[in-house]
């Protein structure tokens, strides 16, 4: 067997989470590459699992029984294994008359056998206009994956710390805990259609700050067998005291996904 290449791996991720009009309908297309128990993160409990599960969710919406998809992907990574990745970008429906269903997307993704297959995913709607295009890849300096296999449930615990603090140093600055808790390469929806990128650019998406704060907390997790990528999912709302709706009152979901860089701590690099 070939040793595995991050390169190869990496390309074959950005590959697999490109789709068009040619791939088909989005109630077919989409569901087909999520994993078996792959999450379709939307409101109430983590219920809609697997491909009948996203068919299920994407269903709600009448339209898409017409509607083809168009998957354009802005940029993504692995891990240090090969075995896990996330991308973002766009998902956007385009209906049987030409109009479009503009949203964002970011996936977290796992290989079973060849494949590379979504483990949970995002999409929200976003305001029309100008698009981000693809951004080049990170260089890997090592291509060849390794082999070091950590406790998963660790992993994926020490991720959910770390953003039980990033929410706690929300108490003090939105805007510095986003900053803070951000990877330098970091990504963001910003407050148009287009992508920033950077700590400084994050910042500036939360000025002015909301005006009761935030406050979140995660309800699931699942890291990577490499030790170096995670994500949580988990509910949010204003710091005012009030009680977070979580399981089946859950009015919505954040969904983050980190990195844990060379000084050894956890931060995000998309959510």
């Amino acid at each position: 067997m070939a040793p595995c290449d991050l390169v190869d791996r990496r390309d074959a991720l950005l590959k697999q989470a490109t789709l068009d009009e040619r791939s088909g309908d989005i109630l077919t297309a989409l569901p087909a590459l999520f994993a078996r128990d792959g999450i379709y993160i939307g409101t109430g409990a983590l219920t809609y699992r697997g491909p009948e599960g996203a068919k299920a969710w994407l269903s709600r919406d009448t339209l898409n029984a017409t509607t083809k998809v168009r998957m354009t992907t802005v940029g993504g990574d692995v891990s240090s294994n090969g075995e896990d990745g996330f991308t973002y970008g766009y998902l956007d429906g385009v209906r049987a008359n030409g109009d479009l269903a503009p949203a964002w997307y970011h996936a977290y993704w796992r290989r079973e056998g060849d494949n590379w297959r979504i483990v949970a995913l995002a999409r929200r709607r976003r305001p029309p206009g100008a698009t981000t295009t693809s951004i080049a890849p990170r260089k890997i300096e090592k291509r060849s994956c390794t082999e070091v296999v950590k406790d998963t449930n660790a992993t994926a615990k020490e991720a959910a710390d770390a953003d039980r603090a990033f929410s706690d140093a929300g108490a003090a600055s939105v805007a510095d805990a986003f900053a803070t808790f951000a990877t330098a390469d970091v990504a963001k929806s910003g407050k148009e259609s287009g992508y920033v990128f950077g700590r400084d650019e994050v910042r500036k998406l939360f000025d002015p700050a909301p005006s009761q704060g935030l406050v979140w907390q995660p309800e699931y997790w699942s890291a990577a067998r490499s030790g170096d990528l995670a994500f949580t999912i988990g509910v949010a709302g204003p710091r005012n005291g009030a009680p977070l709706a979580t399981g089946a009152n859950a009015t919505g979901h954040y969904f983050t996904i980190w990195r844990k860089d060379a000084d050894g701590k956890w931060r995000y690099v998309i959510d």
